[in-house]
């Protein structure tokens, strides 16, 4: 089991047959403006679990916490229990796309918040993790690009 890839985007959709849809990816940063707390656009986050053959059909955890610049964790915290697909093709490896939609995040500090992702079998207490950065600014400190002359 391994987490092949999770990043952030402005919005992402998972269809019926399995493909994604993505707008903004890879969304590293935000500009805030004005005094905290501060609401952060809609943002979405993709995490996608790579399972070995035989790791399909069992039961896993799914979870994921904001970590803030302090160290602490904030909201949102997500947990989910998931049974991964049996792959029926032989090429290809089992995987779970799992998407979290982050409306009405709120945003207490500038600096460098993580999401913390990890999946687990606890059955056989096996566990993977990784960490997304994302990076709030504030937004009001930014120059305003020159004026040009008309």
């Amino acid at each position: 089991m391994e987490i092949s890839y999770a990043f952030f985007a402005e919005a992402i959709q998972l269809t019926s047959d399995q493909r994604i849809n993505i707008l903004g990816v890879d969304l590293q940063s935000i500009d805030v403006r004005g005094d905290p707390p501060w609401l952060a656009p809609p943002i979405a986050l993709l995490a996608t679990i790579q399972l070995d053959r035989e790791e399909g059909g069992r039961l896993y955890h799914f979870s994921a916490d904001m970590i803030a610049p302090d160290g602490g964790k904030t909201d949102p915290h997500v947990e989910r229990d998931f049974v991964a697909p049996v792959q029926t093709v032989p090429e290809l490896r089992p995987r779970l796309m799992i998407t979290v939609q982050l409306n009405g995040l709120t945003l207490s500090a500038t600096g460098l918040y993580h999401m913390l992702v990890r999946a687990e079998d606890r059955e056989r207490n096996v566990s993977v993790e990784t960490r997304v950065p994302h990076r709030v600014t504030d937004g009001s400190r930014l120059q305003a690009p020159p004026e040009t002359g008309a």
